[in-house]
């Protein structure tokens, strides 16, 4: 596998989703947030966007979009169609979304509701399928995690991430391997707990 991973041919071949880039603020309005607040959407299957269903959609007209950002919202959007589309009922019933809110329809995400369930469960998906555990590991001689971090400028253009970004990954991976018994010291940097502010 290439690395920094290609999101859009990778989504666009294996689940059939195509990326298109508008600017949504010159749009008429598609949520109830206002549109330079609109990160990304999907539009599912039998849901359709300027003629077309399977949408990941990206709003340039958010004013903080970058490369990395961008790359990281294609894969967040994709993590929702991947891990919720179609999935209603299971969620609904364990609480973790609204009752009146429906996966099956276009999906828009945001800064404003980056603590949801849902939208964590996007990101850890986005960041894992950005920076695969085992290539991380792959990178690092003594696959701890600590020696990472003399390397993060270089594991940010490896990946095609923000520091931000790389750092929540860091810090899920470290999660899990304490989870599973390992002991390995704290990160001796600062480590920014909002997933997407840049």
């Amino acid at each position: 596998m290439e690395f920094p991973l290609d999101v859009k041919k990778v989504f666009r071949c294996v689940f059939g989703l195509q990326t298109h880039f508008v600017d949504l603020t010159h749009e008429a309005p598609v949520s109830e947030v206002p549109a330079h607040k609109v990160l990304g959407g999907l539009y599912p299957e039998k849901f359709f966007f300027q003629g077309k269903d399977k949408v990941i959609l990206i709003n340039t007209g958010y004013e903080a979009l970058t490369t990395e950002f961008c790359r990281f919202v294609i894969a967040h959007v994709a993590g929702h169609y991947v891990l919720h589309f179609g999935h209603e009922e299971a969620y609904k019933s364990m609480e973790l979304m609204k009752p009146n809110f429906a996966l099956s329809r276009p999906t828009f995400c945001n800064l404003l509701d980056q603590h949801r369930p849902l939208e964590i469960q996007a990101s850890h998906y986005a960041s894992a399928i950005l920076m695969p555990r085992g290539e991380i590991f792959r990178l690092s001689t003594s696959q701890k995690l600590l020696d990472l971090y003399g390397q993060t400028h270089v594991l940010c253009q490896r990946f095609g991430v923000s520091q931000q970004i790389l750092e929540l990954r860091l810090q899920q991976l470290e999660a899990e391997l304490r989870h599973a018994g390992h002991t390995y010291p704290s990160y001796p940097m600062p480590v920014s707990t909002e997933l997407l502010k840049f």
